[in-house]
């Protein structure tokens, strides 16, 4: 069965696994290849004229280890615009704008995530699905590590890019979505270390426990002072991209229109619905403004981090 909610910035639809995949049809469905049974069900589940996996660099596949079912994309670069020409080039331009599209965002990157975003607008399209499964759990629970090694960069994603005012930094914003991952929170944070720092904590999470996780997680590497107890917070659904757009709209859009933000800088580290909701808050409300995406980006990922699967999201964005 299926559970629907509609929202100001699109629809949220809770999928069962069983009889709601065969009620709509895509012309294209789109989905980042790994190891994850949440994303290999999904794929087989979905119902779509052209089915397409993303094989992306940061995981590492060689050939022999690349699906046999659905036609497969070899991305060759790690910057996000160039990966989506590589996408577009491969499928079609007309045949990506032409018809229904459908993305698994599970498996992309949080950056890819957002710049997929804003590149299905540029291309025309005025709205397409998202579909997200959540894991049952994640694999070592509060020591779970998604990103492998090292940050590489902290930087504004692609399309983006805000018209900030370097000579006036006095109060500059830094929100950020708090995830597992404590070195990723830990570079954003001190790439930015002058600003006024606002989280925003997934609860409800996306189940009971990993709310502590995260917490644990943050407490273990001993930034919690810094991201948890001295610093202005909000909370949004784990799963809800549009709660997420929401809140951040009642709390941030007040603040920037009355001058009370020098520069903002937005960076989403915890779900990949969470990062669609502060795309679709830039997108929709920051566009023009001293206003940016920021996000650490990493030149490889674990390939499984969940098991199992949980529940499965589709979510009509209105563009």
């Amino acid at each position: 069965m299926e559970a629907s909610s509609k929202y100001l910035f699109g629809e949220r639809v809770l999928l069962g696994l069983d009889v709601a995949w065969g009620q709509v049809h895509f012309d294209i469905f789109i989905s980042a290849f790994n190891e994850s049974v949440r994303v290999r069900s999904v794929f087989d589940q979905v119902q779509a004229d052209g089915k397409f996996w993303v094989a992306l660099p940061e995981y590492g596949f060689s050939d022999a280890e690349l699906p046999a079912n659905g036609e497969v994309i070899r991305c060759k670069s790690v910057e996000e615009a160039v990966f989506m020409r590589e996408i577009e080039n491969f499928i079609g331009r007309d045949r990506l704008s032409g018809g229904s599209v459908c993305v698994d965002i599970t498996g992309f990157m949080r950056h890819q995530v957002v710049f997929l975003i804003k590149y299905l607008k540029h291309l025309g399209l005025e709205s397409f699905y998202a579909v997200y499964a959540e894991p049952s759990r994640y694999g070592r629970r509060e020591d779970t590590v998604f990103s492998k090694g090292d940050v590489d960069v902290v930087r504004q994603v692609a399309g983006y890019e805000g018209a900030h005012d370097p000579s006036n930094t006095a109060d500059d914003h830094l929100v950020i979505g708090v995830g597992y991952d404590h070195n990723p929170i830990a570079r954003t944070l001190g790439s930015k270390d002058r600003a006024k720092v606002i989280t925003m904590h997934s609860l409800p999470s996306l189940s009971a426990d990993m709310y502590q996780e995260c917490m644990i997680r943050l407490r273990k590497v001993g930034i919690a002072g810094g991201v948890i107890d001295d610093v202005d917070q909000l909370y949004a659904s784990a799963n809800d991209p549009f709660v997420v757009a929401s809140v951040l709209s009642q709390r941030i859009t007040p603040l920037m229109l009355s001058g009370h933000i020098s520069n903002l800088y937005l960076a989403p580290l915890a779900t990949k619905p969470q990062a669609l909701g502060f795309a679709l808050f830039y997108i929709k409300e920051l566009e023009g403004m001293p206003a940016s995406i920021i996000l650490p980006i990493n030149k490889s990922y674990a390939r499984e981090t969940g098991s199992g699967v949980g529940n499965v999201w589709r979510y009509k964005i209105q563009l």
